[in-house]
């Protein structure tokens, strides 16, 4: 796995960049390189100064910098770059605080190896949508929306302890913005099975 992960990314001129940083490569992009998708961007975790390591990316990718929100800069070049400061004190900290375990695998560039602590591997292999905790649709209600567009696009299982939480924080959907609910939607009825 990681032999796939490391060829994919050495076609990015960044990747020698990063091999010198505290920095992981996560979430959706590992998710797509393991089940052979297309890459829309490249998510990156890193340790060091978000604002430094989007600098350096946007001039070896002669890209332009968007600040998305306090701890996420874009980099939009011919691929979009995610730079993403950790949610928690370290990696495995952050990777459980994802929403799905199969968005919940790392690669660590500097070593070379796939971290998988939630077994999101295994959870891709069998075709399961799993939360990585209970309170993941509490603290963002679009991923109930998400686990739903991950079963008709991929035609995925929802693992009966997910499926319930959805069902109990179903009303709290609300409280997502309207723009990411349309786009949510507009993914889930432009796959092959929205019903």
């Amino acid at each position: 796995m990681e032999q796939k992960v490391e060829l994919f990314l050495k076609q990015f001129p960044i990747f020698e960049f990063l091999k010198e940083t505290d920095s992981f490569i996560v979430g959706g992009t590992i998710r797509n390189i393991i089940l052979d998708e297309s890459i829309e961007d490249i998510d990156i975790l890193t340790f060091n100064d978000i604002n430094e390591i989007s600098k350096q990316i946007a001039k070896i990718t002669k890209g332009t910098i968007v600040k998305l929100d306090e701890s996420t800069i874009r980099v939009v070049s011919s691929i979009n770059y995610d730079i993403s400061a950790p949610r928690g004190s370290n990696l495995f900290e952050d990777l459980n605080k994802r929403d799905f375990t199969f968005n919940a695998i790392a690669y660590d560039i500097k070593n070379r190896l796939i971290i998988d602590p939630l077994f999101g591997i295994e959870d891709l292999k069998n075709g399961i949508i799993r939360m990585c905790y209970n309170s993941a649709f509490e603290d963002d209600p679009l991923r109930m929306l998400r686990a739903i567009r991950f079963l008709s696009i991929y035609n995925f299982k929802i693992e009966m302890n997910t499926y319930n939480q959805i069902l109990k924080d179903s009303y709290l959907i609300k409280k997502s913005a309207s723009e990411r609910i349309h786009y949510e939607l507009i993914k889930m009825f432009s796959s092959d099975n929205p019903y």
